[in-house]
């Protein structure tokens, strides 16, 4: 029989925010098995899921980093901005210890990457649905072991700004800046001052010179056809001791999704 402070967080509102329809079904049909009680709904972009939290107030927002309609840093930051802010936690195959950092900067509170068993999610779920932090122990030891091997000297792209580090991952990927400008929802001047800026703070001039730098700072798309060279990327500190970290199951998120689809 369930306590009270089960039935409780049941009864909470979960957003899942991400553009893999297969997917964002799969794990709401997960969590809606696990927690019988709590209210699942799914958004497909970025833009969704902003209107459907300003019409509806969730206790939960799972947010993917790539989604169309915006980034999900956007996502979280602009969630910021409404009267009764969701707390977030990033779900996504960008692993590396640059964007755990970039999530936590934008203002998610927990963190878990798709190819955590499934049982971590719900772990972290539960976690956050009680108000605390949360993150998985892939995302706590990749963080742990950046810090333990990063230098003193500072790595170029954190001296960006948000906006300008988007800007430069969809550099790295050969994307001309009309296209940026779709993408991010800007204004190609806009994207060009980033990408001035860009060159002026971290000396890279061209889109090679910006390519073979987030390939080797392991930011993730920089070159989806090449990632045998793809390393994790020395940030400047670690994860903060407030949040809950778990350990290892058995089923990854991305195994679940596509057994159950099959």
């Amino acid at each position: 029989m369930p306590t009270p402070k089960q039935s409780r967080d049941e009864q909470k509102r979960i957003l899942i925010a991400d553009d893999h329809a297969m997917f964002a079904e799969t794990i709401g049909s997960f969590l809606r098995a696990s927690l019988p009680k709590c209210q699942i709904a799914t958004e497909l972009s970025a833009e969704s899921a902003f209107s459907e939290c300003q019409r509806h107030h969730y206790e939960l927002v799972l947010v993917d980093l790539d989604m169309g309609g915006g980034s999900g840093l956007n996502l979280i930051e602009n969630l910021k901005s409404l009267p009764r802010c969701p707390p977030c936690m990033v779900v996504s195959m960008h692993n590396e210890a640059v964007w755990i950092l970039r999530a936590l900067k934008a203002g998610a509170k927990g963190f878990v990457a798709k190819d955590s068993p499934v049982q971590e999610l719900l772990d972290g779920v539960r976690t956050m649905l009680t108000g605390n932090k949360f993150l998985s122990r892939t995302a706590a030891q990749t963080l742990a072991e950046s810090a333990i091997t990063t230098s003193n000297g500072k790595a170029l792209h954190t001296t960006l700004t948000q906006r300008e580090f988007e800007v430069l991952v969809q550099l790295a990927k050969g994307k001309p800046l009309k296209t940026i400008a779709y993408d991010l929802t800007l204004s190609a001047k806009t994207v060009a001052v980033h990408k001035y800026n860009i060159r002026k703070k971290t000396g890279l001039d061209s889109v090679v010179e910006i390519a073979n730098y987030c390939r080797e700072h392991g930011l993730h798309g920089s070159n989806p056809s090449d990632t045998s060279k793809v390393h994790a990327a020395p940030p400047a500190q670690v994860a903060p001791s407030s949040f809950t970290t778990q350990g290892y199951g058995q089923a990854s998120l991305k195994r679940t999704a596509v057994r159950q689809a099959g």
